[in-house]
């Protein structure tokens, strides 16, 4: 047998297979103009679709019940003080002391379509932030939309002001003595066993002239 002369044999030869359009083949379908495909679009059902009619139904079903909760939600009723007036004061600097009567009027507003159960109406008077006393009125009933009077008389004699007896000195040397009044109403209203309380409060400033003990001024506001 004769040798192989190595050097004379040819070199294998390779050729390139084509590439083949498989899914798991990254190619860029995009720059291969060979290639073809499909897009397939998919149309989702729209189940209702609103016309003009629906929309303004919607609309006016929305401001219907904003309107209704406006009106029907309830609210704090509205106190005034619609007569004030006084029967005594006395103030005495040594030892500092006060004696005071009021009579005062209170108009209660029930705002609601229900009616409002109250269960009292208190009446404090304050002297410097101190509270000096208060009285308390029973409680009643207002009618939808209906108004209520109540009638408060707060008398105190000798209330002592100590830890406000320089104030009080003050006051009775400028010949004015100021006080306040805080009436208070809390109670609820509702419909079908269902109730929501409610309160409100108003306060009146009053100057009392210490020496003819009258009411020089008062001014009365709602809290």
């Amino acid at each position: 047998m004769s040798p192989v002369n190595l050097a004379t044999s040819s070199s294998p030869h390779y050729e390139s297979l084509p590439l083949t359009k498989h899914p798991n083949n990254p190619i860029d379908y995009d720059n291969d103009p060979n290639h073809d495909y499909t897009v397939l679009a998919y149309a989702i059902p729209i189940p209702y679709r609103l016309n003009s009619n629906g929309i303004l139904f919607s609309l006016f079903t929305i401001l219907f019940l904003t309107t209704s909760l406006y009106y029907l939600w309830p609210s704090n009723p509205e106190l005034t003080i619609v007569r004030l007036k006084l029967n005594k004061f006395n103030a005495h600097a040594f030892p500092a002391k006060l004696d005071v009567e009021l009579d005062l009027k209170v108009r209660v507003l029930n705002k609601d379509v229900y009616d409002l159960v109250y269960r009292s109406v208190t009446v404090e008077v304050v002297y410097r932030g101190s509270k000096l006393g208060f009285v308390e009125a029973k409680g009643g009933k207002v009618k939808a939309k209906g108004v209520s009077y109540v009638n408060a008389t707060l008398r105190f004699d000798g209330i002592e002001v100590l830890e406000d007896a320089v104030f009080l000195i003050e006051d009775l040397a400028r010949g004015v003595v100021t006080i306040d009044t805080v009436s208070a109403v809390e109670g609820k209203v509702g419909f079908v066993y269902v109730y929501i309380p409610i309160k409100a409060k108003v306060s009146c400033e009053v100057d009392i002239n210490t020496s003819d003990h009258t009411i020089r001024r008062e001014n009365c506001f709602s809290e």
